[in-house]
């Protein structure tokens, strides 16, 4: 399932979605990674897709 930009912001508004967890595989199968509460995130997000736009330009 994808969630757009902005249906991440609804859910987080809405209060559907409290956390985040941004995290990989280790050699051993376990989750190596941070919990982001879903405020931080998206607004970690919005600053990380901003100057993605403008090095693309």
């Amino acid at each position: 399932m994808t969630i757009t930009y902005d249906d991440l912001n609804d859910l987080i508004k809405n209060g559907k979605i409290d956390t985040v967890v941004v995290a990989c595989v280790d050699m051993q199968g376990r989750l190596m990674g941070k919990r982001l509460t879903g405020r931080h995130f998206y607004d970690w997000l919005k600053r990380r897709l901003a100057l993605a736009r403008l090095y693309m330009r």
